[in-house]
């Protein structure tokens, strides 16, 4: 039972750790993908919370 008993609670370990890091990647996914939503839908309602030129930040200054 020794080295094969052995081996088989390290692979069912590993499995174990790479089970639990999936699920924090898809959760990290999750909030990610919210957040981003939520500032684009910000953006695009209230403008203004980019800065004060919005998105024309490329454009050079006006009056100048």
């Amino acid at each position: 039972m020794g080295a094969s008993a052995s081996v088989a609670i390290q692979e069912q370990e590993a499995r174990k750790r790479s089970r639990s890091i999936d699920e924090t990647l898809a959760a990290d996914r999750e909030k990610l993908t919210k957040t981003v939503k939520i500032l684009l839908l910000a953006s695009i309602t209230h403008p203004s919370l980019i800065g004060p030129s919005g998105c024309r930040v490329l454009q050079p200054p006006m009056g100048h």
